[in-house]
């Protein structure tokens, strides 16, 4: 539906601001803790064990 300015607000625009604040809320708790970080990445580190 368009608004009295042009604008338009549909579904689409809240899952894709949904899936921004969520990746944002993310990438901030991934650089504020260290041990969700090593929880994270703790996958790959056993990859490349493995590999050796």
């Amino acid at each position: 539906m368009h608004s009295m300015t042009g604008a338009s607000f549909n579904a689409m625009d809240a899952i894709v601001g949904v899936a921004i604040a969520l990746a944002l809320a993310f990438v901030v708790a991934w650089l504020v803790s260290p041990k969700l970080r090593v929880r994270l990445e703790e996958p790959k580190f056993r990859f490349q064990e493995r590999l050796k």
